[in-house]
Formats: structure tokens, sequence, C-alpha cells
């Protein structure tokens, strides 16, 4: 399933907003492709204006090229920076617990619960998206943040190897130990562990190691993790990764 999205170009939404949408219209392509086009319902006429005080460029699910492909994105605002959304869990809406394929193409609505795909992801870090940042509501609803000057994900062939370094923020490191593994996914273990396969045991796919310190694609409600913040006993609530140029 592919979308398309219709954005009002005044409108800058922040990465935390939550604008309501409705469906306009569905047409086939002649890929047979079925495409959904919607459109934002309009935020205040103070939203806009404190949008264009502060310079904002148009926002929202948006259709890029990128090395000559296609790509739909949503994009926001966090502080003074354009971010591309590549991963979110609000409610527990889409499951997560998918294999290999729906991973490296991506899944969900880009309007709540989605995951923008592996392939996408490595585009967009090899055109020089390659600062992330990670916001995270605890179970109290309090958020927390982190920051990574340096994140990539490598091809298919070498297992979409995660490269993630430079944090800062108040959230915790728990991608370092997350550094330098391949992506699994209940289908394919390329993780760390001896004679064990994460993917599989905890219904979910990440750059898993020995097994995790973190893992924003768990089962929502149990599995949302961030060790130093979930401490192996809550989930989160909600979670974001962001990327932009550095």
């Amino acid at each position: 399933m592919v979308w398309n999205f219709v954005t009002h170009p005044q409108n800058a939404v922040d990465c935390g907003a939550q604008y309501s949408l409705k469906i306009v219209q569905i047409h086939r392509l002649p890929s047979a492709r079925v495409i959904q086009r919607k459109t934002w319902n309009e935020p205040s006429q103070q939203a806009r204006s404190n949008d264009f005080k502060r310079g904002f460029d148009s926002t929202g699910v948006q259709i890029l090229t990128v090395n000559g492909k296609l790509m739909e994105v949503y994009k926001c605002f966090r502080g003074n920076h354009m971010w591309t959304v590549i991963q979110r869990r609000l409610d527990g809406s889409v499951s997560f617990n998918r294999n290999w394929s729906s991973y490296k193409y991506g899944f969900g609505s880009l309007n709540s619960e989605f995951w923008l795909g592996n392939e996408n992801i490595h585009l967009l870090t090899k055109k020089g998206l390659t600062y992330l940042r990670v916001d995270l509501m605890e179970n109290n609803g309090e958020w927390k943040y982190a920051e990574y000057s340096n994140f990539s994900v490598d091809t298919e062939g070498n297992k979409y190897k995660l490269t993630v370094f430079g944090y800062s923020g108040d959230a915790g490191d728990n991608l370092a130990y997350h550094h330098g593994m391949g992506f699994s996914a209940p289908d394919v273990d390329n993780d760390g562990a001896d004679n064990f396969d994460c993917a599989a045991y905890l219904r979910s796919a990440w750059w898993y190691n020995d097994c995790t310190m973190s893992d924003l694609n768990g089962e929502y409600g149990y599995r949302v993790h961030w060790s130093t913040l979930t401490r192996g006993i809550f989930s989160l609530k909600e979670t974001r990764m962001m990327i932009r140029k550095p």
C-alpha cells in the first residue's frame, strides 16, 4: 500500500502535534497500486501565523525524490530543525510483529504508527540525513530524548547494519549496545546471541545484539523498550525516531 497526500503549504507541523485527517478519494494507478489521497484539516490561523514568524516551510506528508526514487515521508519541526520521521509508535493500532520484507519496504500509516522501511532509511542516510533524534514518552507521560550525531543504515546486502554514535540527551544511551549490528526480523536472525533468536522470541524486529537494550518496535503496551527508562518493567507509551542533516 502506497499513500499520496496533499498538505497546505503554509502549515508547519510540529513533530509532537497531531492533526486529524480525512480521506478525500481513492483511485488506482496504472501500476495497480492503491493510493489513498488525504488532506490535512487546517490548524488554527494563530498556529499558521506562529509558523510564518519562525520562517517554516511546508511540512506534513511529502513526496521526495531520493536517488531517483519517489519516497513518501512525514516531515515536521522540532526546535529550529526540519526532521524526517522514520518510526512512530502511538497507540498500538499497527502490528510491528512483521517479517523481513515488511520492514524492508515499510508499513503502517504515516499519520499514526509506521516504520518507514529499511531500504528508505538507508537511502535517506546515504543522502546525508545522518543526525538522529529519538523522542520517548514514559509510562507516566513524561518525555525524554536521545540524539545521535552519527546515524546510518547500510544496504540490505550488509544486513542493514546500524551505525550510531555521538549521544546526547536525557533518555540514556541505549542504542550504543546495538552499534554495528545487522537488522533482525522474526524470519531473519542476524543478532549477536548464541543459539537464540531474539526477534522471533520478542516478536519484533530491531538491530539486536544479545538481545537488546532498546527495542522501539516491540509489542505495544508490553515491550516498547528503552532500558534506562523502562527497566524491564514498563513499556513506552509513545516513540518517534527522526533524522535530519547535521
